[in-house]
């Protein structure tokens, strides 16, 4: 379907195809193995804050209506599987991990790891003019219950209840500790 699409459309062996469908992690090691050029970047958040941003766009949208204990499986088993592909010696090496927290907060460097791992020349300018188009403070259609809320950091500790937290800590606790999150 892709080399279809790709020869549909004039893509030439300088052009990159960017496909991010949220869901691919559950079939990264046959797209993979299936396409030996490709390349898979996986942004690791914090699962927590991802059951608050959840949560928020299920207020409004029903297929991301979602239990915490939904999510903190569906998170866990994403990292999982993941980690386990990228143990793989035949393909995980083609897998770049970075942390969303850290493209939050240290961008420039973060996209510049990217760049150097899919092999794009890029430079300050670049870097900066993607920075400045992606900068979620200037988004003008965003809030709760929206595509785009905040892409706060630790929201968590203040949006999700006790029983929350605590499910958290029993169902993905230990995946949370092996990235190095913090736990209460």
């Amino acid at each position: 379907m892709f080399d279809r699409f790709w020869e549909q459309n004039g893509g030439t062996q300088k052009d990159i195809l960017l496909e991010k469908t949220p869901d691919h992690w559950r079939r990264i090691d046959v797209i993979l193995n299936q396409f030996p050029e490709a390349k898979s970047i996986e942004i690791i958040r914090d699962g927590r804050d991802v059951c608050v941003s959840s949560q928020a766009i299920g207020k409004t949208a029903r297929w991301a209506k979602q239990s915490t204990k939904t999510v903190a499986t569906i998170w866990k088993k994403a990292i999982e599987k993941v980690e386990r592909v990228k143990g793989d010696s035949q393909i995980g090496n083609r897998i770049y991990s970075v942390r969303y927290e850290n493209l939050r907060t240290h961008p420039q460097e973060e996209l510049s790891k990217i760049f150097d791992f899919i092999g794009v020349d890029y430079d300050n300018s670049l870097i900066n003019e993607i920075i400045n188009a992606t900068d979620i403070s200037k988004v003008k259609n965003k809030g709760e219950g929206k595509h785009i809320r905040k892409g706060s950091i630790g929201e968590w500790q203040t949006r999700l209840s006790p029983e929350d937290i605590a499910l958290w800590q029993e169902l993905a606790g230990d995946t949370l500790a092996y990235l190095g999150y913090t736990l209460p």
